[in-house]
């Protein structure tokens, strides 16, 4: 007659059908927020005489649901429900094969994956139901729980990422073995704790001796206390709140052995980085900010509650199998009333064997026994709050992530200059303004309306760093460029460039840049604008150039003044005009000049003399015109010596000491002025571009295009007499130019060039053809006519 489980203290119930497997023993260890764990030797009947065990289909047991069943004496009973993760294939012992079984929790399976994900806008109890889809869980939430903004499984288990959440919130959980399931309670109260299965009151026995009736009682039951921390104290910090520490502390509800000198003092405070005062859109919603005070209020008294929890606590021993991890019982019959109240049980082992055992059908002694720790329940005590033990991950050094915004968009940020990320890693995050919470970027400075800003802009790659490790809390640290984000410049080609250099928004086609060229004899600092450029000193402004200055204004040039303007000009000032010049001058205008004037007028030539009109000139006085006329209202004086003309309203006086009418010798010479043609200012050159290397005009292909004999004088050096090395120098040259005619020709720039082909002065020519270079060393020189061809002049 075949073996079966019926009527016996043990059974279980596996897909392999009715009796296929009978079990002979178990050990099972479950508590309080911990999956279950239970080894089972199994048995199986064999019909034929050989030794040969069966060997059964590991696929068709690992994976699958069983139910062990334990019964008692006194008709108490106890289910253990779970999924089989591990199988093993004993001997045969003449009736019957032996084999190995663990069972554990469904949700089990959860430890076994390993993701990472992004969570965002969503309350805890939220994320449970979505990492627990498919499980047979029952949520029994008393309190209210606020979405976090950003919440990041990172490199773990949907199970570890779950249990550290729970243990954040105070939440715990323990399963219920009915109906074949192994149901999940998840539940943050002690009102969620259910009876034990069949018998909720357990009385207190004490067996003495091998043989007495089974009663399924508690046999021992020792109440401790333990001493440990009795103050938490927990700081938190959101930048947004930046004069407030979060700061919050809570005290135990026991005093024992001092211990609220004891204290836990923890920082950061997960509580400050879960709310935030700017939307996902970027808006306001200073509203969140709140959240995170009564936030603090529960997360510093939940960590106190889960210490509290430990400092009272009971462990028994007993044959009644009614006791389950999570349940409560009602302890009664014990000698010390005081203990015969309501306990919740925080863990449990099982211990159980088969009896009569089916190879020797010999009755076991306690076949069933358990172990427990428990807590009482009841007002006033602490319930159960689970401590951290859940490893949250740590990510290892920095990250690169990939800037993202909404559509259409080139720069999205809120008003901190936060952007959203891709990060590598998420693979359900959809490159957009939802893929990521705002991310903090570390500027160079950061003042109240002082310091940097540069804003990562849409499709920059960018490095992220994470604050103390924690995959919620990124903050970016700089850029990095990629294949479809080059640098500015050609590399290693212009490896000697350093820039800052932007880009016109929205569209491009535009920049602007701060460059640094470091290329030895090359060095430049090139700044580059779009549009305007505004500079605003509020005190001095001082310039010292070491050689050239060249400006080119496109259109108009405005300067105002508001008090006096100097300017020294050591040598030469050269303006071209090419249409009307005015100049108003409210006050008095004052030449001095060592040199001669000369204004060449192609016009006419009107002054309005509002009072007196006076010249005096040492040499002669000369006007050569077609048609002279002098006219004055009052009168006109030719006055020479003691000799003199008049004409006024009187009529002509003629004085002289010899007046000769149509007599006498000739009339004085004159000699007119050569007048001296201004010569034409040289080029500006024109500035550097973005874009080295281009066909783009700029100063440097300006250069290499001018040939050697045009190239400007301003490229040449200077001589300075006045110079401290030049003012005690004796050597001098004059030099003295006329045309064929033996007349002064003025105007006409010179060089004067040493042997090595140094210039050490330049100029023009005066009125009367004459220059003259003073404070020179001695030696010989040249003199050239740089506008003259050398076949046009020679040297006397």
């Amino acid at each position: 007659m075949a073996t079966t489980q019926d009527n016996r203290l043990l059974r279980i119930a596996t897909p392999l059908g009715k009796d296929y497997l009978l079990l002979d023993n178990f050990k099972a260890s479950e508590g309080l927020s911990q999956l279950f764990s239970i080894s089972a030797e199994l048995l199986h009947e064999e019909t034929d005489n050989s030794f040969n065990p069966t060997i059964i289909d590991p696929k068709n047991i690992i994976g699958k649901g069983v139910t062990i069943s334990v019964g008692s004496p006194d008709g108490t009973t106890r289910d253990f429900s779970g999924m089989v993760n591990s199988f093993m294939q004993g001997n045969r012992h003449v009736r019957f094969s032996h084999y190995s079984i663990t069972i554990v929790p469904h949700i089990w399976l959860l430890t076994q994956n390993s993701q990472s994900q992004i969570f965002q806008q969503m309350s805890v109890p939220d994320i449970l139901k979505k990492v627990f889809t498919g499980f047979d869980v029952k949520y029994e939430f008393q309190e209210t729980y606020e979405p976090r903004n950003y919440c990041v499984q990172y490199r773990e288990s949907d199970f570890n990422f779950a249990s550290r959440l729970m243990e954040e919130e105070g939440i715990f959980y323990y399963f219920e073995h009915k109906d074949g399931k192994d149901l999940m309670i998840v539940a943050d109260t002690p009102q969620s704790h259910r009876d034990c299965p069949s018998k909720k009151d357990i009385p207190f026995f004490v067996k003495v001796g091998e043989k007495q009736d089974f009663v399924g009682a508690i046999n021992s039951f020792l109440s401790g206390h333990n001493l440990q921390t009795g103050k938490v104290t927990l700081w938190g910090h959101n930048f947004q709140l930046p004069d407030k520490k979060l700061e919050k502390e809570e005290t135990s509800k026991f005093t024992l052995g001092d211990n609220k000198s004891l204290e836990l003092y923890d920082y950061p405070a997960g509580y400050g980085r879960k709310y935030d005062g700017i939307k996902t859109s970027g808006g306001e919603q200073s509203g969140d900010l709140q959240k995170v005070f009564p936030d603090r209020e529960r997360t510093v008294k939940n960590l106190m509650e889960a210490l509290d929890s430990r400092v009272t606590q009971a462990t028994g021993t007993s044959d009644c199998c009614s006791i389950t991890a999570g349940h409560r019982f009602n302890l009664i019959d014990h000698p010390n009333r005081d203990l015969n109240k309501t306990h919740t049980i925080v863990t449990a082992t099982h211990s159980a064997e088969q009896s009569p055992d089916y190879v020797s059908d010999q009755a076991v002694n306690d076949p069933y026994t358990n172990t427990f720790t428990c807590i009482e329940q009841g007002a006033g005590k602490p319930g159960f709050r689970p401590l951290k033990t859940a490893t949250k991950p740590i990510v290892q050094g920095s990250q690169t992530a990939i800037v993202v915004g909404p559509t259409g968009e080139e720069i999205f940020t809120d008003k901190y200059g936060r952007v959203k990320v891709q990060f590598h890693w998420d693979r359900d995050g959809q490159v957009d303004a939802s893929s990521s919470c705002w991310v903090r970027v570390a500027q160079t400075w950061a003042g109240n309306k002082w310091g940097a800003m540069f804003i990562p802009r849409i499709g920059m790659e960018v490095l992220v760093h994470f604050l103390e490790g924690d995959p919620d809390q990124p903050i970016i640290t700089g850029c990095v460029y990629n294949p479809q984000t080059m640098p500015p410049y050609t590399l290693p080609d212009e490896k000697t460039k350093s820039t800052v250099k932007s880009n016109s928004s929205p569209g491009g086609q535009g920049f602007n840049e701060f460059r640094f060229e470091d290329k030895k004899g090359s060095e430049q600092i090139f700044v580059h604008g779009q549009k305007d450029q505004d500079i605003r000193i509020r005190n001095n402004r001082r310039e010292l150039i070491g050689n050239d200055r060249h400006l080119i204004v496109k259109r108009d040039k405005r300067e105002k003044v508001e008090r006096d303007k100097h300017i020294i000009i050591e040598r030469d000032q050269i303006e071209k005009i090419e249409r009307d010049k005015h100049r108003k001058v409210e006050g008095k205008i004052a030449y001095d000049t060592t040199g001669s004037v000369t204004h060449k007028i192609g016009g006419s030539l009107a002054e309005s003399v509002g009072g007196s009109y006076a010249v005096d000139v040492s040499g002669s006085y000369t006007i050569t015109a077609n048609t002279i006329v002098l006219e004055a209202t009052t009168g006109l004086t030719i006055k020479v010596g003691g000799n003199f003309v008049t004409i006024n309203s009187a009529g002509v006086q003629i004085n002289g000491t010899m007046v000769m009418i149509n007599s006498g010798g000739a009339a004085l010479p004159g000699s007119p002025g050569s007048p001296v043609d201004p010569l034409p200012p040289d080029e500006a050159e024109i500035a550097d571009n973005a874009d080295p290397g281009s066909d783009a005009p700029t100063y440097r292909n300006q250069r290499r295009a001018t040939p050697p004999a045009r190239v400007p004088s301003y490229t040449k050096p200077t001589h300075n007499p006045k110079s401290p090395k030049n003012k005690d120098k004796k050597s001098w040259i004059e030099i003295e130019l006329k045309d064929e005619l033996d007349n002064p020709v003025a105007g006409e720039r010179y060089r004067v060039t040493l042997p090595d082909g140094s210039t050490i002065a330049e100029g023009t020519t005066d009125e009367n053809g004459l220059a003259k270079v003073t404070n020179i060393d001695p030696g010989s020189c040249q003199v050239t006519f740089p506008r003259l061809d050398d076949s046009s002049w020679d040297p006397k």
